[in-house]
């Protein structure tokens, strides 16, 4: 009778499962093996496959920094060739030399230089900010 308290106040008989039905069954170790190849085991099911929190709170801040410094640069930039970048490169769909020598009416080779000498001014003001935040 005590017993059957107990186990009413505890909430053990209305789960279902009796006590000492609990008290029989195993314990499993997550280490153990449970395929034939004796490889799987339950902790291998229990690890976490989604992405770090951490680490992608910390890759959106790196982007966001990374956006404000490209944006920077790119004011530093004379016409053409902030014209010459946001059309070659940062576009999803980009013109080609003779499109933006048409339009800016320089040959090939000189959108060619233009666009080397954009970029290597980005990356000199980009590149030593970067390297800071690692």
């Amino acid at each position: 009778m005590r017993s059957q308290m107990f186990l009413v106040r505890h909430g053990e008989r209305q789960k279902g499962k009796p006590l000492a039905e609990k008290l029989a069954s195993r314990d499993l170790s997550l280490d153990a093996p449970i395929d034939d190849n004796q490889e799987l085991t339950h902790f291998d099911l229990l690890k976490e496959t989604s992405p770090n929190q951490e680490e992608v709170l910390g890759e959106e801040e790196g982007k966001k920094i990374l956006e404000k410094d490209v944006r920077v640069a790119m004011k530093r930039l004379n016409e053409k060739e902030e014209y010459v970048v946001k059309n070659r490169i940062m576009t999803d769909s980009p013109l080609t030399l003779q499109e933006i020598g048409s339009h800016l009416k320089l040959s090939r080779r000189r959108v060619r230089q233009i666009e080397n000498e954009a970029l290597k001014k980005l990356k000199r003001d980009i590149t030593p900010r970067a390297n800071l935040g690692t």
